[in-house]
Formats: structure tokens, sequence, C-alpha cells
């Protein structure tokens, strides 16, 4: 195990979120639009990612889920503009269609984000990938991760075995718990 304290508590979170592959749980009461945007991302690159937060954050969210999640419509637009090839009409799509295509590039990544209320409120900061378990005090926000003073206890999974996944069974049992009490449950 390894704990890390001070300001820029960033720069591990942000460098395991950055390398994420497989899977990602971020769960933290605040989490900033910058992050919000990097956990849709790493969905968009065939990550599958769960979000437990507050209401607090669900406006970030919903905006994004607009934004990311529409997107996904292009490849319907595709195939309908392949339908339609013998028509200019069908043309027009296939073109508009494969810019869009070009601009997704999604992979297949899921992502689900829970919405908790004052009635079920979640304090706990943890973040779990298929390397490492972070328990901390810092929020997904830039003053949490750059300029506050924060603490974070990291498990690598390949030297920490035991206790990374202690801490990844208690995470999902707070995801669990958080979605049988959640206000609002995001999938896209």
């Amino acid at each position: 195990m390894k704990v890390i304290s001070g300001k820029g508590v960033g720069k591990l979170l942000e460098d395991v979120m950055r390398s994420s592959k497989r899977f990602l749980v971020a769960v933290s009461p605040w989490i900033s639009e910058k992050y919000a945007k990097a956990l849709f991302k790493k969905s968009r690159d065939g990550v599958n990612v769960i979000v437990v937060t507050t209401k607090d954050s669900e406006k970030i969210f919903l905006k994004l889920m607009k934004q990311y999640c529409s997107k996904k419509s292009s490849k319907k637009l595709f195939l309908l503009g392949i339908l339609l090839l013998p028509l200019i009409i069908g043309l027009l799509i296939l073109l508009i269609a494969i810019l869009k295509a070009r601009k997704v590039k999604s992979k297949g990544g899921k992502i689900k984000v829970i919405i908790v209320d004052k009635n079920f409120f979640v304090h706990v900061k943890a973040y779990v990938n298929e390397k490492y378990a972070i328990i901390g005090s810092p929020n997904l926000t830039e003053s949490g991760l750059w300029r506050n003073v924060e603490i974070l206890s990291v498990f690598d999974k390949a030297t920490d075995r035991d206790e990374y996944e202690a801490v990844r069974e208690e995470v999902q049992k707070v995801v669990s718990e958080s979605e049988s009490n959640a206000r609002k449950v995001l999938r896209c």
C-alpha cells in the first residue's frame, strides 16, 4: 500500500483514470464537468465505467448523456444511408453518418451513473480499476485533486492483492446499495 497526501494528488488519480482499460469505478459526491467528460471519454474508449455521485453533479451528467450518448445513433444513420444509397438523399445521409462516425470512434464501453440524494448521501471517495483500488478524501474536482490538501491510500493489485480485493468488494457494496437507493440511474 502506498499513501500520498498534500496538494496535487490529482496526478495519481488522473494517471489511474487514463490507464483504465477494462473498467473504472468512481465514487465521489462531487464531480466537476472536466472529470465527468473524462469518464464519458473512457467509456467511448471501450472501458466499462460506473459512477456514484450526488444530485449536485446531476445536471452535468444529464448534459453529457445527451452529448455523448446521442452520438451512437450515427451507426443507425450509416445503415439508413446504405439502404437509401440509390437516392441522392441517401448519399447525403451516408456522408453525414460517415463524418459523424469518424468523430465518435466508440469501442463499445458502457457508462452507468448512479445519482443519490440527501436521503442516501454517499460521502465515500473511491476509485477502482483493474490495477488499483484507491480510497481517500478528494472529490473528483479540480480543487479536490489539485488545490486542497488531501490524502489517498493506493492498493496495487499486483503487490497488495488481498487489500485491493477487499477495497474493491467494499466499493462494489457501495455501488449496489447506491443503485438500490438511487434517485436516478443514467445509462448509455
